[in-house]
């Protein structure tokens, strides 16, 4: 939307106050709601309802907590709507205002989309039609976008991986020293005695001199020339291998710089390759289901049981094998398989009377069915929470009373199907922890 809702209720003048206090009020509810609805996110089914429901009543539950909640933050809030406005309306703004606020998080926009999309049109909505539908539509939207992540199979790409390039310090190169060796060949072979080291500038070492003709000289000049040649030749081997390692850390710096660059890569090539084979196996699941037509839940084939009781048996089995997250082929999907078994007749409206006196008649196994779905809150209820209570507890039919849809409506045996999957999955997103 172009505009937040509490805007665009304001703007159409849907509720009527000017007072630039009273709308940051109504926005200090919405910051409260938003809190409870993010803390307890099973709250969100029957508060969507509420919110799309022009008609609700001001005595429901959750009516009377939003407005507690606006009276504490704006006290005079009873006495302050005119006469023509309807305090529901101021209610209702702020539960939809604080659902558009948390849609943009995955499960949380799942659950409203779910809830909201069928009901949305057996409401009265009147002059609310098009900010609602936007509303919706724009959750919707988001719900389709983050699915299909669920269901593509990918493969992963390499983008803006930078050229290996290897920076290497200078070789150094290492020689002996001519003149350091000169020098101490000299000390090793002149004698000590010998003033100004016999003419070399160098003093010598060396207590005997050549022409005593005894092994004496030999051996000093041996050790000392020794000595001084291995000095000489361990120190340019140390300076050649320090040299060498720089160039090998060099080389490993930049090698572990470059292949830095995959560690996301490879991270998210891994979650893409699972994404993937999960991908594949939901879609191998669904096609095997369609082709086969065989309820793992009832033990049966399809093609053996009645209309009512394969909308809710499909709808189930469905349930099971999607996951939380399905784009809007899945729906079409079911919609194909109830086709094939009963042909164009899947698309004949009938009253919701009419299909719940059917639902009635297997209700042994609706009760299995739908069991998850029950609720004995007075909260507004989905289609198949009520149809789930009416079953369970035996009850006569009170759809109108639990979910406001005037039960002398029609409905289509593809849509009611594909409305019992969506109130599933709600039900199983909203109750994960």
């Amino acid at each position: 939307m172009k505009e937040n809702i509490l805007q665009t209720f304001l703007n159409k003048q849907f509720i009527k106050t000017s007072e630039v206090t009273n709308i940051e009020s109504l926005k200090k509810a919405v910051a409260v709601v938003k809190k409870l609805l993010i803390a307890k996110k099973h709250l969100i089914i029957p508060y969507t309802l509420v919110a799309l429901d022009p008609q609700i009543s001001e005595k429901d539950p959750v009516v009377a907590e939003v407005e507690t909640v606006i009276i504490k933050n704006w006290p005079t809030f009873k006495n302050s709507t005119s006469t023509d406005d309807k305090a529901t309306t101021y209610i209702r703004i702020v539960i939809l205002e604080a659902l558009s606020e948390i849609a943009s998080d995955e499960k949380l926009g799942a659950i409203i989309w779910l809830t909201g999309r069928n009901v949305v049109s057996y409401y009265q909505l009147q002059k609310e039609q098009e900010p609602l539908s936007e509303l919706l539509i724009d959750i919707g939207t988001l719900f389709e976008q983050n699915s299909r992540k669920y269901w593509e199979i990918s493969k992963p790409t390499i983008e803006n991986i930078q050229e290996l390039t290897i920076a290497l310090p200078e070789l150094k190169s290492n020689k002996v020293d001519d003149k350091t060796l000169t020098n101490n060949l000299y000390k090793a072979s002149i004698y000590t005695g010998w003033a100004n080291g016999a003419g070399a500038g160098v003093p010598g070492e060396n207590p005997s001199y050549a022409s005593h003709g005894n092994w004496e000289w030999e051996k000093s000049f041996s050790q000392k020339a020794g000595a001084a040649i291995t000095e000489l030749i361990n120190s340019a081997i140390i300076n050649q291998d320090q040299s060498l390692t720089s160039i090998s850390e060099g080389i490993q710096t930049s090698i572990n710089e470059y292949f830095v660059q995959f560690k996301d890569f490879f991270e998210d090539a891994s979650l893409m390759i699972n994404q993937s084979s999960e991908a594949t196996n939901k879609r191998g699941n669904l096609l095997w289901w369609k082709q086969t037509l065989y309820s793992p839940s009832l033990n049966i084939s399809y093609r053996k049981q009645n209309e009512i009781k394969n909308a809710m048996g499909m709808a189930y089995d469905l349930s099971q094998l999607i996951g939380l997250m399905y784009p809007e082929s899945v729906n079409y999907l079911l919609r194909e398989a109830l086709r094939d078994m009963y042909g164009e007749h899947v698309d004949t409206p009938k009253t919701f009377d009419f299909w719940i006196e059917k639902a009635k008649a297997e209700a042994e196994a609706g009760k299995s069915l739908l069991k998850d779905l029950v609720d004995s809150s007075s909260n507004r209820k989905t289609l198949s929470t009520a149809v789930a209570n009416i079953l369970h507890n035996n009850l006569e039919n009170n759809l109108t009373q639990e979910t406001g849809i005037d039960s002398a409506q029609e409905i289509s045996l593809s849509d009611l199907a594909v409305w019992i999957l969506q109130d599933f999955q709600a039900k199983k997103i909203s109750s994960q922890k």
